[in-house]
């Protein structure tokens, strides 16, 4: 088991795209020349989680924007076409999709504008920073540690969505799969 750490730099709703009862991550995260990403990387039962950027079109440093675990990861040929996720913003046809996959969760908590300040961790948590700083990414976790995190997470929230992206007008319609706090 892996937790795959990035900046979620634009929070728009796109990517990670967390509506209809699953969270997707296709359209972001995936390799730009010889660099493999997350989205080449990650295998079932990994885990990514993202952090805040300091842009305005994200949640702001020290955040967490959402966590997720990669339940599916299938072809993004396959994805786009797949009747399962017809209508999704991120499942659009795309030129030069060899080698690249969607990575599909129903194990999730997004968080978006209402992110959740990593101070609130619990202290044996925040030993270890869980943010990446710049781009890429980092995988640099125990297991012991991410065992910790997912066991905190799901005592503390029910799966799902807990806010609109952090820069999203078309939230509205497309949020339809809200939690509340246990």
């Amino acid at each position: 088991m892996v937790l795959f750490s990035y900046v979620v730099e634009h929070d728009t709703g796109y990517a990670p795209n967390p509506y209809g009862g699953i969270c997707t991550l296709v359209q972001c995260k995936y390799s730009k020349g010889n660099r493999r990403n997350i989205i080449e990387m990650a295998e079932e039962g990994d885990w990514i989680i993202g952090t805040g950027g300091k842009g305005k079109r994200s949640a702001g440093l020290g955040k967490i924007v959402y966590l997720m675990r990669v339940d599916k990861k299938i072809p993004l040929s396959r994805y786009t076409t797949e009747p399962a996720y017809q209508g999704r913003e991120d499942q659009r046809p795309m030129d030069n999709i060899a080698n690249r996959y969607a990575l599909i969760s129903s194990s999730y908590f997004y968080f978006g504008q209402n992110s959740l300040p990593i101070r609130m961790l619990p202290q044996s948590l925040i030993g270890h920073p869980i943010e990446k700083k710049g781009p890429g990414y980092r995988k640099d976790f125990t297991e012991a540690f991410i065992s910790s995190l997912i066991s905190w997470f799901s005592k503390t929230y029910k799966k799902g969505v807990y806010g609109r992206p952090s820069y999203d007008t078309r939230a509205d319609e497309r949020l339809r799969h809200k939690c509340d706090k246990k």
